[in-house]
Formats: structure tokens, sequence, C-alpha cells
């Protein structure tokens, strides 16, 4: 028997399919059994016959998979099977486990049509630019290979641009370039039409200020010696705002993102994972930022967890009137934050187009894969 923990979190697509296919063609050579826990019930519906749900310590339903995933009889399984997002149309808002909890569940929530999309998505790209990207090329070490190779990008004030590929395809390299922590071998970045690289000091602090970071882990990104409010407070005293005022953001930011005020005195490791990533969030909007870069903020959250904090984040980007760079392996999540969404393949962008294109009509071989992987 081999009992296969969480194997494929945070893994990309194609990497999630030949490590499934590997493995039930050992389970066929080994004639052997398996336990596989997973969060994610796509790949549940890919590798099981049987499926068990766990609830708070007990297993609530257990049946054949595909009758379990599309006909689920107790409500803490309807709950996680709606709350996934989907692939076929696009939810305003993801249902919770919550919802289904209670004794009246509510309607499911109105959807997207691809004509609301594209009437947004006209409304964004008719602004100037925010971020530009041009001919972007970066290294990491002189003589290596290039990680980015002739990026061209433009992300417009108040959208939400996806970005999806491999790993190890330069997605995060992209996020560390913008923020100046990879040097560019080539081309220019432009914020609010003027070049990264010509701001004085004091330009460059305000870039610093209206760019933010939520990071993949919700752990390894808080400081385990600082309490949460002590983290909050940092970029604050950093850019000057007074004690009592700084006091005041804390409290709003906490609440903001679900939190009690009293959170601001516990340490990270007194919070759940879906409660790190909710101070990761309140910690990256402290100085008010008009663009955020979430790189792969829900791919080590259960699906669950998960729809709340895409929820959230789809709320605060209306309440703050946040720009988004949104990355992530997993297709689903993306195409619902999305306007847009860039496909890079070795450091380069293969296809850029808004979301409902990509996902219907995709034009580049590589996208088609990365689809078909999922579908």
């Amino acid at each position: 028997m081999l009992l296969a923990d969480e194997p494929t979190t945070a893994l990309d697509v194609t990497v999630q399919a030949a490590l499934l296919d590997l493995l039930r063609h050992l389970q066929r050579e080994r004639e052997m059994a398996m336990i596989f826990v997973t969060h994610d019930l796509a790949v549940a519906a890919r590798i099981a016959e049987r499926v068990v749900v766990m609830n708070q310590g007990q297993a609530v339903e257990t049946g054949p998979t595909s009758q379990l995933l599309t006909a689920p009889n107790h409500p803490y399984t309807r709950g996680l099977v709606a709350c996934r997002p989907p692939l076929t149309h696009r939810p305003a808002r993801l249902p919770v486990v919550a919802d289904f909890l209670q004794e009246t569940p509510p309607p499911p929530p109105p959807e997207i049509s691809d004509e609301e999309a594209a009437q947004r998505l006209a409304r964004l790209t008719a602004q100037a630019p925010l971020l530009e990207l041009e001919n972007v090329y970066a290294q990491y070490r002189r003589r290596s290979p290039m990680a980015l190779r002739g990026v061209n990008l433009a992300i417009h004030p108040g959208e939400t641009l996806g970005l999806v590929g491999e790993s190890g395809c330069g997605k995060t390299t992209l996020l560390k370039a913008i923020l100046g922590l990879v040097p560019l071998a080539g081309g220019t970045l432009r914020w609010d039409g003027a070049a990264i690289s010509k701001l004085d000091r004091r330009q460059r602090q305000g870039f610093r200020r209206e760019v933010q970071v939520i990071f993949q882990d919700p752990f390894g990104s808080l400081d385990p010696r600082l309490t949460v409010g002590e983290t909050l407070a940092e970029p604050l005293i950093v850019h000057g705002m007074a004690r009592p005022q700084r006091g005041e953001r804390i409290r709003y930011l906490l609440q903001r993102v679900g939190l009690e005020p009293e959170a601001a005195r516990r340490f990270p490791h007194e919070f759940s994972g879906g409660q790190r990533q909710r101070i990761g969030i309140a910690r990256a909007l402290t100085l008010q930022p008009r663009l955020v870069l979430a790189d792969e903020p829900v791919s080590a959250l259960d699906v669950s967890v998960q729809a709340q904090v895409l929820n959230l984040l789809k709320e605060l980007q209306a309440e703050f009137g946040l720009t988004l760079l949104f990355v992530s392996h997993d297709l689903a999540v993306v195409q619902f934050m999305s306007d847009r969404v860039a496909v890079m393949h070795e450091g380069a962008l293969v296809e850029v187009a808004p979301a409902p294109q990509i996902y219907r009509h995709p034009q580049h071989p590589y996208t088609q894969t990365l689809l078909a992987a999922v579908l």
C-alpha cells in the first residue's frame, strides 16, 4: 500500500498529469493499493475509484468517485464540489461550504457573461497602462540561460491579469523583475509611463509603496518572531505614519480580511493556513497599493478556504481599486479571477488574450496543451 499525502499540491497541471499517470502505472504494475490524500477534487476524480470525504475528524460521506462528485448527498460534500471554480462558466462569486450547512442554502451566484466580461475589459484597457514591460530580458547570473526572453506586456488600472505556465517557466522571475529583485538584461519597465530605471530616490520609494506582494507560502512569508500587529505596523512605520493612525489602520485591515482585532497580539503559528493568508493579504494592503502581485496565493489552501480567499480578493479589488497580477498554475482559479490571461512558456509570453478567448478558443499549441491537461 502507498500512502500519498498531497503529492501534487502546488504542481502545475502538466507536471501534475504526468505524476498521476506515473502513479497509476506503478499501481497497476505492482498491484498496489493506494490511499491518496488531496484537497483538489479534480485530482481525486482522475486518480481514485472511491472517495472518502472527511470533516472535523469524521468521514461524512463515502462512495464511488463518479457518483460522489456528481451527485453528493452530504451538505459538506455538496459545498466542497460547489466551491471549486468551474471551467465551463464564470460565476460572480464562489459558493462556500458554510452556505450549504445552513437550513436554506442560498441560490447559485449569478454568472458573468462573455459580453459583460468584454465590456468590463474594454473600459479597463481604454485607460493608459499602469505597468508596461517592453522587450524585457532577465537572467540570474552572467552566461546563464535567459530566465525572461523578450517579454512585452501592459497591465491596466483595475484589471486582473492572470499569468499561467509550467513550473520554471519564469512566472515568479517576472514578478521579481518588476520589483527590481532580478536585474534586467535588456528592455524597459515603465510605471505610470515613466521608466522605472530612471526614477529618482523619492519616486522609487513611491513605486515601492504602490506595488505590494501576496506570497505563495502564508507561513514562510510572515516573520515568526513578530506579532501580527508588529508585522502590519512595519511598513507604516517605514513610511512615517503616526502611532494612533497605525493602530486604527491595523484594526481596520484585520476586520476587512475577516479577523478579530485581538489577532494583532498573536503570532503567525497560532493561525490556520487560511487565516495566515488573510494576514498576508492585509500586509499587502497596509500602504494602499495600486498594484498587487499575487504569487500563487491560494495553491496551498484547501478548496473551501480557497473559495473564501478568492472571494475576498475580488471584494478588496473592488473596494480599494486594485490592479492584480495573479500568478497561478490552477487554470480554473485563473479563469475565475482574470480579465485577461497571459500564457508563459520558457521565459516568453506565447499568448495574451481575454480570459473567455483563452479558455474557449486557445490559439497557441502550448495553451491548448495546458487546457487539455485539466479538461
